[in-house]
């Protein structure tokens, strides 16, 4: 097994475990990451076992507790045990999940920032509003100057909350917050934090019970290597009378079990989640390596644009967001994916206060000669 590899070197020997097309750079593994084919195959080979003989191996599922030793599995790679964690579809639903649990109600303050995903804010809104609750949105700069600047910010509008959502890594702004001196704060103010870490797991090192979260959230299908529809929510002992969105059979048992068979749903990517996340092990310094060619490529594409990041090293890692040069800021983000794409060139354009930006991933198959296309490409439109 390898140990290290040049940025290059591991792109090119990467690249042969995914099932991409071969004219596509793919600089935006963030969205939805991509499924290596081995995992692919034995999650096809789940779906035809489940049609060959159906009632078996749906009963495998249900009854004899395959999921929980996948769990189990998981469970080790992000610090806690099978007890605390339980498989969802994705961050989102685990979200408006633990929201419903925790029974707000008027007079109750919830405190997030204006850096989360669209879709956890529109869950907030309608939750909080039906409880006749208050959202206190918390404006984080954007550039920002470090993660003090995010804690002078937040400390303040901490004390007295109910509950914080906060991001670990903003999905927009690709910013990495300080979310363990966050989690500090939230306990010493007596409040129930949510982490909503959709691209944390496999992106960072996680240890889950020695942070002072109430929850956590977070996808696998994006870092872990896992399929789509594969996500954990994590939750202190007892998980805080969580239960699933759709209450079924394994209710009495409460969480986690209670989320571990829901019906006649796919159960083939939650299953193969483990043997996904080890996907990871044939390169064991992987995460510190994507997150040094992220820095080094943003870097240099600010410098080849002319234009400056907007945060510093230690608040970015495989995610970066990156200015736009001149009056591309101003153009839509979906017709600059159309250009991007009619290049073969797949990266997320994003809007955050009113300017376009881009935002590039490093994934484990990507290489440095992809971001010098991609810089010159935009320098191409610019002229």
């Amino acid at each position: 097994m390898s140990t290290s590899h040049s940025p290059s070197a591991l792109g090119a020997e990467a690249r042969a475990h995914f099932d991409l097309r071969p004219e596509l750079t793919q600089l935006n593994h963030g969205s939805f990451g991509a499924l290596p084919t081995a995992i692919r195959l034995a999650q096809d080979a789940i779906r035809l076992a489940v049609e060959r003989d159906p009632i078996a191996a749906m009963a495998t599922v249900r009854h004899e507790g395959a999921l929980r030793r996948v769990i189990d599995g998981v469970a080790s790679r992000v610090g806690t045990t099978g007890d605390r964690l339980a498989f969802v579809e994705n961050a989102t639903t685990a979200v408006s999940t633990v929201l419903r649990g925790v029974a707000l109600r008027a007079g109750d303050r919830v405190v997030t920032t204006n850096l989360g995903y669209g879709a956890v804010e529109r869950a907030l809104e309608f939750i909080v509003a039906r409880a006749g609750a208050t959202l206190d949105v918390v404006t984080i700069p954007f550039p920002v100057s470090g993660p003090d600047e995010v804690l002078e910010l937040l400390k303040p509008r901490l004390e007295g909350a109910t509950v914080a959502v906060l991001d670990w890594i903003t999905s927009a702004t690709a910013l990495v917050l300080p979310i363990v001196e966050l989690a500090r704060v939230c306990r010493e103010s007596g409040v129930k934090l949510l982490v909503d870490a959709a691209h944390v797991p496999g992106h960072l090192p996680m240890d889950l019970d020695a942070l002072d979260a109430d929850w956590v959230v977070g996808n696998l299908h994006k870092w872990g290597f896992a399929p789509k529809g594969t996500a954990i929510l994590w939750a202190r002992e007892g998980g805080d009378r969580l239960l699933p969105l759709s209450i079924s059979h394994g209710v009495a048992h409460g969480f986690p079990r209670a989320f571990d068979w829901i019906g006649s749903r796919d159960y083939s990517g939650w299953l193969v989640a483990a043997d996904a996340m080890a996907f990871a092990d044939r390169w064991p310094t992987l995460m510190a390596d994507r997150r040094r060619l992220c820095a080094a490529m943003a870097e240099r594409i600010a410098e080849r644009w002319g234009t400056t990041l907007p945060a510093p090293p230690t608040m970015r890692a495989c995610l970066a967001t990156i200015p736009l040069p001149g009056a591309l800021a101003s153009v839509e983000p979906a017709t600059l994916w159309r250009r991007a794409r009619a290049a073969n060139m797949e990266v997320a354009f994003v809007v955050h206060e009113g300017q376009t930006w881009a935002r590039i991933s490093a994934a484990a198959y990507n290489h440095p000669d992809e971001y010098e296309r991609f810089a010159g490409l935009v320098m191409e439109w610019v002229k």
